[in-house]
């Protein structure tokens, strides 16, 4: 094996054209960020997550579990209107990336959405997440704050409304 060692590509025994050639099918990420093991220690954070929002006449109550090491989340969107009437609550599931670069939600409601990472702050342990998507049919777009010092999540939209939605970690 080393007996080519110091010689020059042009004078290896064998030419380019018989090296066979390995087509490799790309993995999304986000390439201008660097993802690595801080990105997990911040969004491989094991827990329920809460929080409720108030749009127009509806409040919408939102809980998202996570297992540490898992690439799947799962959750619950449960919509209220007028305080008293209830609505079918809208199952969740994450699919994440396994470097945490990207991630997408589905929503049994048929709504969609991508999370494509923005950043990462580690001293400040948080992470940025571009979201786009469709909510209730409507275009949707926006961004998310993984906080891993706070151990929150905030997702503010900027359509097809404008709101801010913070859920805390609560086990």
């Amino acid at each position: 094996a080393g007996q080519n060692r110091g010689q020059r590509m042009e004078e290896l025994p064998v030419a380019m054209e018989e090296l066979p050639v390995v087509l490799a099918t790309p993995v999304p990420t986000a390439a201008a960020v660097p993802c690595d093991d801080n990105l997990k220690a911040i969004m491989d954070e094991p827990g329920v997550w809460q929080g409720s929002v108030k749009i127009g006449p509806v409040s919408v109550h939102i809980e998202e579990r996570h297992e540490r090491g898992s690439l799947m989340e799962s959750g619950t969107i449960k919509p209220i209107l007028c305080g008293c009437c209830p609505v079918p609550i809208i199952t969740s599931t994450l699919q994440i990336s396994p470097d945490f670069s990207s991630m997408t939600r589905n929503n049994s409601n048929g709504d969609s959405y991508q999370y494509t990472l923005t950043s990462i702050d580690i001293s400040a342990k948080t992470a940025s997440y571009q979201v786009a998507g469709l909510m209730s049919g409507k275009t949707m777009a926006g961004t998310v704050l993984v906080d891993g010092h706070a151990h929150t999540r905030s997702m503010t939209l900027t359509a097809p409304q404008r709101f801010t939605c913070t859920l805390e970690k609560v086990a």
